[in-house]
């Protein structure tokens, strides 16, 4: 079973690179959850919501939907936050938008991007 070797050290080299990613793109959720609960309340206004990301170095862009699940929301993207063999992992924060110009509802999700 000269095989057997290189295979587990394979094995475990690819969960351990899938762990830190999966780790690192968890922690990013985490952060964006708890500062848009935290410093974007529901009201905000729109420029006050733009300038909440700039503050962190993101903008927010309108828009993107995908009806019935999720209607026409204003987004912001934190790229990158891991990468697993061919997927790259994207944090996106999607706003909801009221016909007032205030934010209605905050979602925080994990795109991956890959082949």
């Amino acid at each position: 079973m000269p095989l057997a070797r290189p295979a587990a050290c394979c094995i475990f080299s690819l969960l351990c690179l899938w762990s830190c990613t999966t780790g690192r793109v968890a922690t990013r959720l985490s952060y964006w959850t708890s500062e848009t609960r935290d410093h974007l309340p529901i009201g905000t206004k729109l420029p006050d919501a733009e300038r909440f990301f700039e503050a962190r170095g993101l903008q927010l862009r309108c828009c993107v939907s995908a009806e019935p699940d999720l209607p026409k929301s204003y987004f912001a993207v934190e790229h990158d936050v891991g990468r697993l063999l061919w997927t790259q992992y994207n944090v996106a924060v999607l706003v909801r938008i009221s016909d007032a110009g205030q934010v209605e509802s905050v979602r925080v999700q994990r795109w991956g991007l890959g082949l």
